[in-house]
């Protein structure tokens, strides 16, 4: 059969699970808590009197995670982009804001969690690594399975998939580019209307497509601040600023702001004033090209 099939990898991960086991056990944690939230908000809508008009999560077919990993597949894809739109902005939001104000100007993720036993309450350092995800998307053949597996020793049955689209969206996610950005192909592009592929853009040089994935969210979003979404980025490309890693934060908060850009022209201004608040003046033209 033919679907719609995206490939997401939490970025970062396999370094956590080196160096801090239980921050990368929390961000699995927190894409389930985004799952469930989004699944009891639908429920909350559906069964409301004056339900709003506002698509959650089912365009999901299949969520299948293994590992920092997850497998979506669907069969609309208009609805299925807003809703991987959702999906990627509240996962990133969980700890968003820890990274507005932190404690530690040198690293936005350390916090100070508070410990709870039966001497009282006390206080330990953490890090709350940002959950973001870097994917691709395809449409083409795949193919649903039922696999034998082996589960405390017992013989039992996991999903699995299989098929073109499925190894093209991997491909994607490991060759075409850096930071959690989301890409896709012509044949994924082809099943959208005219309204959301405003906010398809090409890549040079490449065979393969750009979704500008925070535009969905932002549009639907009835609070949705520049500050909110832009500071925690900002703050942690600064920390992260001339390092390997540090691409990956730029290249977000360029997503995020070819984003807002794309919705709305007359975040222009705003913008501009964010990144000279925050001592970058000077990479407005790096970091808005096309102005």
């Amino acid at each position: 059969m033919e679907k719609i099939v995206a490939y997401l990898d939490i970025l970062g991960f396999g370094y956590y699970a080196k160096t801090d086991i239980r921050a990368a056990i929390s961000l699995l944690a927190e894409y389930q808590s985004s799952v469930n939230q989004m699944i009891v908000d639908e429920q909350i809508n559906n069964q409301s009197e004056q339900p709003i008009d506002k698509t959650y999560i089912d365009s999901f077919e299949f969520f299948l995670p293994f590992s920092d990993s997850i497998f979506i597949v669907s069969d609309d894809a208009d609805k299925f982009i807003k809703q991987i739109s959702d999906f990627l902005v509240r996962c990133f939001k969980i700890k968003s804001h820890v990274y507005i104000n932190p404690i530690n100007e040198n690293d936005p993720t350390e916090v100070n969690e508070k410990i709870i036993n039966r001497y009282g309450v006390t206080s330990q350092k953490a890090n709350w690594y940002p959950l973001i995800f870097r994917g691709g998307v395809s449409y083409g053949e795949v193919e649903p399975l039922e696999l034998n597996s082996i589960i405390n020793s017992q013989i039992g049955t996991i999903p699995n998939l299989a098929g073109k689209a499925l190894v093209e969206a991997v491909g994607m996610e490991e060759e075409v580019g850096k930071g959690p950005r989301l890409f896709c192909s012509s044949f994924f592009v082809d099943k959208l209307d005219s309204n959301s592929k405003k906010f398809i853009k090409e890549i040079p040089d490449s065979e393969y497509y750009e979704i500008l994935w925070p535009a969905f969210y932002i549009i639907e979003s009835e609070n949705c601040l520049l500050r909110d979404l832009l500071i925690p980025i900002i703050n942690l490309w600064k920390w992260k600023n001339h390092s390997k890693e540090g691409v990956h934060y730029f290249q977000m908060l360029q997503l995020f702001i070819k984003s807002f850009l794309a919705v709305k022209g007359d975040y222009k201004e705003p913008i501009k004033e964010i990144l000279r608040d925050n001592s970058l003046g000077g990479k407005i033209k790096i970091l808005m090209p096309d102005i």
